[in-house]
């Protein structure tokens, strides 16, 4: 999960932030959240924020995001999102603690190499679940 370039992922597919103003939770997701508004939430490659804004509008409240785009994190961290820049998903997480929350990780895998999907997929579940 690296940067898309110097330009931009979201520049250079004429993304901004207002583009995600009506998102809303899909309902498969909805059904698949955890119970409690306190469980922790992790949303790898979390972009502008839509999903983090979205599940704080339901009310959870222990949501965190990480994204490899330095204009993406500043516009989560204006929204009171706690988002931390990453620059590398497998280095993140080898320095992170087992933990039992939520994680969501939405279109994230096309833009690995195929070569490293499986392993960043066990990288995530051996770190952080």
């Amino acid at each position: 999960m690296n940067s898309a370039s110097s330009q931009g992922y979201f520049a250079l597919r004429n993304v901004s932030p207002n583009f995600y103003d009506k998102y809303r939770l899909p309902a498969y997701l909805k059904r698949s959240l955890p119970a409690k508004k306190d469980a922790a939430i992790l949303d790898i490659g979390c972009g502008f924020g839509q999903m983090l804004l979205a599940l704080r509008e339901e009310g959870y409240t222990r949501l965190k995001g990480v994204d490899v785009e330095p204009e993406a994190v500043d516009r989560c961290r204006q929204e009171g999102l706690d988002v931390e820049l990453i620059t590398s998903l497998q280095e993140y997480c080898a320095k992170q603690e087992p933990t039992t929350g939520f994680i969501i990780m939405s279109h994230v895998l096309e833009h690995l190499p195929k070569s490293a999907i499986v392993d960043t997929l066990r990288t995530i579940r051996l770190h952080l679940m």
